[in-house]
């Protein structure tokens, strides 16, 4: 049986911060960072997102809100917790994309064509965060 403890994770981050753009609290935006990486592991690890195309795009969509989540919260950082959290929340992404991207050479025909077209969306949104957070 497939545990679906992330969509209480993930909702509660949702509810606590609808749009990450629009939160002015950082009390806030650390606490929807903190249930939305729970949500994150807990889908990785239950989906089997390495055997279902759509198991990793649900994943995948889950790691991209906690980016925006994420980037939201950094922006609002001040020094010394700012260069700290660049440097994790770099390396962070950098891992998502390299298993985003071992998943896809292992998918065959179909499901290959729709990882590859996800592994585009989720490197653009890559690119973007790096370069927003060397910025910062």
């Amino acid at each position: 049986m497939v545990t679906t403890d992330y969509i209480f994770w993930e909702s509660y981050a949702s509810l606590l911060c609808p749009d990450p753009s629009k939160e002015t609290d950082l009390d806030v935006l650390t606490q929807a960072v903190i249930y939305q990486q729970k949500a994150v592991t807990i889908a990785s690890q239950t989906l089997g997102l390495e055997k279902d195309a759509e198991h990793f795009r649900m994943v995948m969509e889950k790691v991209l809100r906690l980016c925006d989540l994420q980037l939201e919260h950094i922006e609002r950082l001040e020094e010394p917790a700012l260069s700290r959290q660049r440097t994790v929340f770099k390396l962070t992404v950098s891992v998502v994309f390299a298993k985003a991207r071992k998943y896809v050479n292992l998918c065959q025909g179909e499901c290959r064509h729709n990882a590859e077209q996800l592994f585009s969306d989720i490197a653009a949104k890559a690119n973007l965060i790096h370069n927003e957070i060397d910025m910062l």
